[in-house]
């Protein structure tokens, strides 16, 4: 339980380390999803969700082998269990931030369907 503890006040700590970039993520996608919804098109659309998800995929993979990089550290040092879920868990959150960004810009791109 006590590893639980520490793993959630890690997190805590690196929001408030990170916060700017956080609202700033936040603003995009708000800025981004209104200019969908303020130009008419449909929100759901099956051809960017497909897009999106592959741009995500990608993103991910390569995060999962220059983020040790990015960390001074690299690939060889990412020995123990821990270490790798970390990693992908992280590579999977940027992945996934990637992918809710570019949907809508994916979307606007499209054909108008509505």
């Amino acid at each position: 339980m006590q590893e639980f503890g520490l793993a959630f006040y890690t997190m805590v700590g690196l929001l408030e380390l990170h916060w700017q970039t956080v609202i700033t993520v936040l603003i995009a996608a708000t800025i981004l999803y209104g200019a969908v919804l303020s130009s008419k098109r449909s929100l759901i659309n099956g051809a960017a969700f497909k897009k999106s998800l592959m741009i995500g995929v990608i993103i991910g993979l390569v995060f999962v082998f220059i983020l040790p990089s990015l960390t001074q550290s690299s690939m060889s040092q990412v020995t123990y269990l821990v270490d790798w879920i970390f990693l992908v868990a992280i590579s999977a959150a940027y992945a996934g931030i990637a992918s809710v960004l570019v949907y809508p810009a994916l979307v606007l791109m499209g054909k108008k369907t509505a």
